[in-house]
């Protein structure tokens, strides 16, 4: 008996909060998975990536026909599940953790979770170093005006042109430090 491939990717590795995923069209439409010649085998696959892709550990797939079944969008259609579950299945692979892995649903999987812990630690460095900055050291020194502590009513006529504009002209509307803005940066 040949030992089981190590999974793809950590076990924890959680991209559910992640509604998109990584399409390589070039890969697929040239992959011997696009020739498939059951129409429904290639849409239940392709269901499957998506199910794949919201499973923790993401790539990877529960080895259970029944829950395949359902997750392949077939409900409790099992009979037409196991005509159809070869090609649906076309690069998933057994694992020792007992799941199913698409390696290259993996691969995608595994960019996105690098670029999404690079991207908060960048953000965590930014906010640490914008919380020791003063406003001399800041490079560029905020208006005097953001500074008002009184604050600026609109008057009748401000607010009407604002509600007669839409909805367009409400949402570019900022108060700042008690003074209101528009999208432009003018003040009213």
């Amino acid at each position: 008996m040949t030992e089981l491939p190590a999974p793809f990717v950590p076990a924890n590795l959680d991209l559910r909060s992640c509604r998109w995923m990584k399409f390589d069209i070039l890969a697929l439409t040239s992959s011997e998975f696009n020739q498939t010649h059951n129409d429904s085998a290639w849409r239940a696959g392709v269901t499957l990536w998506c199910r794949a892709w919201h499973q923790v550990p993401c790539g990877s797939l529960p080895d259970n026909d029944n829950a395949l079944c359902g997750l392949a969008g077939l409900g409790r259609d099992i009979k037409a599940w196991m005509r159809i579950r070869g090609d649906a299945m076309h690069g998933f692979v057994r694992c020792s953790d007992g799941r199913l892995y698409n390696r290259t649903l993996c691969d995608f999987a595994s960019e996105v979770f690098k670029a999404r812990v690079g991207a908060r630690d960048r953000m965590r460095d930014a906010r640490s170093r914008n919380k020791t900055a003063t406003s001399e050291e800041r490079e560029e020194p905020l208006p005097e005006r953001l500074y008002s502590t009184s604050p600026t009513t609109l008057s009748t006529s401000q607010n009407s042109r604002l509600s007669n504009k839409g909805r367009e002209r409400s949402i570019g509307l900022a108060a700042v430090g008690g003074v209101a803005f528009d999208a432009d940066g003018e003040d009213f």
